[in-house]
């Protein structure tokens, strides 16, 4: 059992932040006293806040904790540590923590820090857990009590004691909370919700499981049409095998046939080529011979003869290939040198610049050594000209003139600031001590405004507060008079006046409950018939229901009906009747499926032909695509070498022309060459011209003859060598036209070939067009049909709901004929409504007759209301005389305490006339010690000034000369001078070497003409070996060529070709009847594997785990059903459970509250008090909840408290209700907490409360975990309880001087 030790509180609403304050818990009775406003509450809430985590009612922003405001710092931190005993009997402590934060303009913030909770386990501690969650789900589990316990019961805020008679929502909430019964019936909720799902999905998934079951027959049947497929496509492929055989030796025969006429085309080939080479080589012999000087050397002299001029071609060609490659060398090597040149060239010029540079900088620094010597007075150095050691010098001088001016600097700094340091610390002692005189005439300036206020206020109070010390005599002689008053009002409400009035009333009173009692026992007569009628309820409520589940599905079957009648007659050609739905379903689809039989037997064979005419005409497509490109290729290759194919032939005879001319013309111009030459011999012998044979004369002599022949000579080997080079390109143009003639040829032949092959792709084409069109048609024939059968299909599934929807209109009709036949054997004659009618009526009259009996009551309960007026008006006087004494002793109190502040403020008064007089004589030197600060510092900062200003020309002008004499230093060191002598030689020698390649260069250029020369005359002579050796051995290939042409004309070529022709006629017939064949067989397997995979494709989609899905929705249909049966059971045993649970618990609190009441009330206007929850549903409803009120009960009256009692019934009631609900729902946790439990109570009260409290103690002190803590006021309650016998020590509350709460222990004497 759990148990509370001690509290430690720091920085939490009036306790201070930096002290902790601790209170520890007694068993069984812990007392806290205190006046009001001390912080009693507080421990109240910070005992809920560290078990709950709940903060007091209005305290959010930080009102919970210390105002850093009243400590004067920007934030606090709050704690709340508690120490107490768990379940388990483990020592465990909680500690949580807070912070609020103050900001200049916003407002206070809060927030909440981590905690600890820790165990203390066999001497070892450990931490459950920092987290605030956790902390807050922890606790109670440690306590042993819910969190609602804890928080409205236990640890109950005074703000909120009075929670059980709050507005009937505030309590309902409450005592649900208290209850738990929240999870309980949420739980039972779901349990109905989801056996409510279930039941639906129950239904869903029936209609499925026969949809499913449907399917798994369907998907049977397609698996056996795939079967037989599968069989007749493997029968047609062992056929296509069969002809892909004989197809497979039909292309072979025709390979070796088209090989062997291959053989015979060659050969055909090969005799026109030899005979066209033999007329081509004869036509060259002849206009070869005729433009060659044919030698009479054998044909080993002339090879010799032409190895001799190739050996001096060669030798010619080598020299100048050799003089080219060293030029070519040379013009590189020119190439890199003139590279280098430039580069030195580029490295001269920098070295030039950078000696002109230093030039510049010595020049430079010479001026500013000058300007630097003039600007600082440095004698000595204002000339133009200076050396490295006058240079040197002059740095040394200038670097002491600048250490000089910087020690000169530190020294006045060092001198200013001391002297400064000296006159403020004089002016800050004065400035102190006027400071401390300030604030002691501020003071108390401060505690003489304080004295006059409460001075003021004294005065206010004293005049305000007339004392009439005669008056209390007076209420003295009243006080006398009520109590003579009173004594007579109880007589007269004991002792009736008039016996036979009381009589009648007593008559009449019995009466009433007579009548009262006999509409009691008729109300629960027909409470017990409305219960009856209640049970049948359940079958009036199922009996709707089926009705309602009829209506629904006859509106589906009507829907239907409506909506695929005009779809069935279409389908079916019969009106729909549900009774022959599924027969004629069945016949309509037996139908269907002939016709679907008889068009896809149709399309196959409209596909079979359209597969044989695609396969002949690619065959035919292919063969004509083969001949067109092999005519490009063929073109291509013609027209490589002529200009169009029409103009072969006559381009070949052309060319043959052209090089005859060509030929010719070159031994034209041969022959005038040794015509010329001989002409001149003629002419230089014989002094006359060799064809007219006349002399010369002195206008045209010799010498001119000569000098025109040489210069007509001179042209002729440039005309001769292009004459000869057009030969060598006419020359290679034949022999290439000599090569594609061939092609040209069977280009020819092909041309002829293509019309024919053309027509029969169009007439093929035209038979597949036909037959594609017959294929459509078939193709929409089946598809049309296939729709049909598809339409048929999903009337059969809507079929199978309409039969479904059918069948259970029958079963609800015969469920609902069984439930009205379950009524009418009941044997009621009247309503529900009716039974409800009568019981408003006698209810109505029940009211009537208590408030004919109230209204008795309210005469007796006036005349004891005027006795206790009576007692009030004397109670009221009592206080009234306590009151004027207390005045009486606090008017003589007023009167010393202003004379004590008058004395102060005249104390005050003085205090500050002396200081105000001191802080005027210190007032002159404070002046001038001010002045002499500041003409010090005036006087420092201008003499620092001048010498900054001196130390920063001279050090700029060592920064100058350092940056000049830092470039000169860095020219020297690199040895530039050194450097640009070098770089100026080594340009001069790359000059030299670029001259020398140059003329290197144009003398290989004039050896390389030489021999090109040389090489040109030897040429012609070697020309003319060749075409002798030409002419010999075009003779030799005639030779050859005949042999070969009377060779291939003993082979018969053409008559192998006719045979090679009527064999490929006959191959090719034998193909194509395979090809058609095989093309139908093929059409036939497509549209089965078309079939195929449609049954696949259904097996895979719409068919797919047919039996698995049948399988698997079977298993969870019955698992389901036996789920639901389950979730049934489970509910009506939870519901049992919560409902006697409640009434247990409910007739446990209202004995303990009857019990305390009447121990504890004194007044006569109620004899007890009780809870009563009533359920705001039927009792058979699905989901019970209870509506909660408090009620006060005299005699057989029974009124709702809330709103009737007064405010001490409301506080006492509210007290006994928490002891009642601590008692039963803490068992675990025996502590309580009564925050000022007197209040608004009258003496008789507060003393029963006390003797009931005591006796509580005395029952329950035994329990080693009771604990019972009671906060307040009222020192008078505790004498009453008796508490010197429950514990030595109480706890006071109170202020300290800076109005902290403060928690003191103090013994029980002392208060009793």
């Amino acid at each position: 059992m759990s148990s509370i030790d001690k509290l430690a509180i720091k920085g939490i609403r009036s306790f201070d932040n930096n002290q902790t304050e601790t209170i520890q818990f007694f068993s069984p009775l812990t007392l806290i006293v205190g006046h009001n406003g001390s912080g009693k509450t507080t421990i109240i809430e910070c005992l809920k806040y560290v078990t709950t985590g709940q903060l007091p009612p209005n305290s959010k922003g930080g009102a919970f904790v210390h105002d850093p405001k009243m400590s004067g710092v920007k934030d606090v931190q709050a704690q709340v540590k508690l120490a107490f005993v768990n379940v388990n009997g483990h020592r465990m402590v909680c500690t949580r923590s807070m912070q609020v934060t103050v900001k200049k303009k916003a407002a206070p913030s809060m927030k909440t820090l981590d905690g600890t909770l820790t165990v203390v386990k066999h001497g070892e501690r450990s931490t459950i857990s920092t987290r605030v969650a956790e902390m807050d789900a922890q606790m109670p589990l440690s306590l042993g009590v819910s969190p609602a316990i804890l928080e409205y019961v236990i640890f109950c805020h005074q703000e909120d004691s009075a929670w059980p008679l709050s507005e009937p929502s505030v309590l309902k909430k409450r005592f649900d909370e208290i209850f738990e019964a929240l999870k309980y019936t949420k739980a039972l909720d779901q349990i109905k919700t989801v056996r409510k799902e279930q039941l639906a999905q129950v239904k869903i998934d029936t209609v499925q499981l026969r949809a499913d079951e449907k399917n798994k027959e369907r998907a049977e049947r397609i698996r056996c049409k795939s079967d037989e497929l599968l069989e007749r496509i493997s029968t047609l492929r062992t056929r296509i095998t069969s002809l892909d055989q004989q197809m497979t030796e039909a292309t072979a025969e025709q390979d070796r046939l088209f090989r062997s006429g291959q053989e015979f085309e060659r050969t055909m080939a090969e005799l026109d080529k030899f005979h066209h080479e033999r007329k081509v080589l004869q036509d060259n012999l002849r206009e070869t011979a005729r433009d060659v000087e044919e030698y009479d050397e054998d044909e080993e002299a002339l090879v010799a003869m032409q190895a001799d001029y190739v050996r001096n071609v060669a030798r010619y060609a080598g020299r100048i290939e050799a003089a080219k490659v060293n030029r070519q060398e040379l013009q590189q090597t020119l190439v890199t040198q003139r590279r280098l040149l430039e580069a030195a060239m580029t490295d001269e010029g920098k070295l030039r610049a950078e000696a002109d540079q230093y030039d510049r900088q010595v020049n430079r620094r010479i001026e500013l050594i000058n300007t630097i010597a003039r600007q600082h007075n440095i004698r000595g150095f204002d000339v133009p000209q200076l050396d490295e050691e006058q240079v040197q010098d002059f740095d040394r001088r200038l670097t002491t003139l600048v250490r000089n001016a910087a020690g000169r600097l530190d020294t006045l700094r060092r001198d200013g600031r001391a002297r400064e340091g000296d006159l403020n610390n004089d002016l800050q002692a004065l400035l102190t001590k006027k400071t401390e005189i300030e604030q002691r005439r501020l003071a108390t300036r401060q505690q003489v405004r304080d004295a006059q206020s409460k001075l003021d206020e004294l005065q206010v109070n004293l005049s305000r507060d007339v004392v009439d010390a005669a008056g209390i005599a007076t209420m003295e002689a009243e006080i006398k008079s009520l109590d003579d008053q009173i004594n007579r009002g109880r007589e007269a409400l004991v002792i009736p006046s008039s016996v036979h009035g009381s009589t009648i009333a007593d008559t009449q009173t019995r009466d009433q409950r007579t009548r009262l009692v006999e509409i009691d026992s008729r109300v629960d007569e027909v409470n017990a018939e409305i219960r009856r009628g209640q049970a049948q309820a359940d079958t009036r409520a199922k009996l709707g229901l089926l009705q309602s589940d009829l209506k629904q599905r006859t509106d589906q079957l009507t829907s239907q009906l409506s909506h695929h009648r005009a779809a069935f007659v279409e389908a079916t050609s019969t009106e729909l009747n549900l009774d022959t739905l599924d027969r004629d379903i069945r016949q309509a689809q037996h139908a269907h499926n002939l016709a679907l039989d008889d068009a896809t037997s149709e399309h196959d064979t409209v596909a079979k032909e359209v597969s044989r005419l695609e396969a002949q005409l690619a065959i035919t497509r292919d063969s004509f695509k083969q001949r067109q490109a092999e005519r490009c290729d063929l073109e291509l290759k013609v027209l490589e070498v002529f200009d169009a194919l029409d103009d072969v032939e006559e381009q070949s005879r052309q060319l043959e022309v052209d090089l005859e001319t060509s030929r010719k013309q070159v031994r034209g111009l041969e022959f005038a060459d040794a015509f010329y030459a001989a002409a001149g011999d003629y002419a230089r012998k014989q002094g006359c011209c060799q064809l007219c044979k006349q002399k010369f004369h002195k206008d045209f002599t010799v010498e001119d003859f000569q000098h025109e022949l040489e210069r007509n000579r001179e042209r002729l080997p440039a005309r001769i060598k292009a004459g000869q080079e057009k030969i060598g390109d006419f020359e290679a143009d034949m022999a290439t036209a000599k090569e594609v003639f061939p092609h040209y040829q069977r280009l020819r032949q092909i041309e002829a070939e293509m019309p024919a092959l053309q027509t029969r792709v169009v007439a093929d084409q035209a038979a597949l067009d036909e037959a594609a069109k017959r294929e459509e048609l078939a193709t929409n024939h089946l598809d049309n049909t296939k729709a049909k059968t598809r339409a048929l299909q999903n009337l059969d599934r809507v079929a199978s709901d309409m039969i479904r929807l059918k069948r259970e209109q029958l079963d609800l009709q015969n469920n609902i004929d069984k439930l009205q036949e379950q009524l009418r054997a009941t044997g009621s004659t009247r309503s529900l409504d009716d039974m409800q009618t009568e019981l408003t009526t006698l209810q109505t009259q029940a009211k009537d007759i208590k408030k004919m009996l109230d209204q008795s009551a309210a005469v007796r309960e006036q005349a004891r209301q005027d006795l206790q007026i009576l007692e009030a008006k004397r109670r009221d006087l009592q206080v009234s005389q306590a009151e004027l004494q207390s005045r009486v002793r606090e008017h003589a109190s007023l009167e010393a305490r202003i004379a004590e502040y008058r004395e102060t403020i005249t104390q005050g008064n003085a205090t500050m006339t002396a200081a105000e007089s001191e802080v005027a004589s210190l007032e002159p030197g404070l002046q001038s010690k001010r002045a002499e600060l500041d003409a010090a510092r005036d006087l420092h900062n201008e003499q620092e000034a001048t010498a900054q200003r001196d130390a920063n020309r001279l050090q700029a002008s060592q920064n100058a000369l350092n940056t000049a004499t830092q470039d000169i230093n860095a020219y020297l060191s690199s040895g530039g001078a050194d450097a640009l002598a070098r770089s100026r030689t080594h340009a001069q020698t790359l000059r030299d070497q670029c001259t020398s390649t140059e003329k290197r260069i144009e003398a290989i250029a004039e050896d390389i003409a030489a021999d090109e020369r040389r090489t040109a005359d030897v040429q012609k002579t070697e020309r003319n070996i060749n075409d002798n050796l030409r002419l010999r051995r075009m003779r030799r290939d005639i030779t050859i060529l005949t042999q070969k042409i009377d060779a291939l004309d003993g082979r018969n070529a053409e008559r192998d070709r006719d045979r090679y022709l009527l064999e490929t006629r006959r191959l090719k017939d034998r193909y194509s009847r395979l090809t058609t064949e095989r093309a139908g067989l093929l059409g036939e397997i497509t549209q089965m594997d078309q079939q195929l995979r449609g049954h696949q494709q259904e097996l895979q989609t719409e068919f797919k785990d047919a039996d698995e899905i049948h399988r698997r929705q079977f298993i969870k249909v019955r698992t389901m059903e036996k789920a639901n049966e389950d979730l049934e059971t489970y509910g009506k045993a939870l519901d049992a459970a919560i409902m006697k649970y409640h009434a247990l618990k409910m007739d446990e609190i209202n004995k303990l509250v009857d019990e305390l009441w009447k121990a504890t009330y004194c007044g006569t206007d109620v004899d007890t008090i009780l809870i009563r929850s009533e359920g705001d549903t039927p009792p058979t409803a699905a989901n019970r909840s209870y509506n909660y009120r408090v009620c006060m009960v005299k005699g057989d009256a029974e009124l709702d408290m809330r709103g009737r009692c007064s405010a001490g019934q409301k506080v006492l009631a509210s007290i006994i209700i928490r002891l009642a609900l601590a008692e039963c729902f803490g068992g675990s946790c025996g502590i309580l907490a009564l925050d000022e439990p007197t209040t608004n109570l009258d003496r008789d009260n507060v003393l029963s409360l006390a003797r009931s409290l005591s006796h509580i103690i005395t029952a329950r002190r035994l329990q080693p975990n009771f604990q019972l803590v009671v906060i307040t006021h009222d020192e008078e309650f505790l004498r009453m309880m008796g508490c010197s016998d429950y514990t030595d020590y109480y706890f006071r509350v109170s202020r300290n001087e800076y109005q902290k709460s403060i928690i003191e222990r103090q013994r029980v004497s002392t208060v009793l």
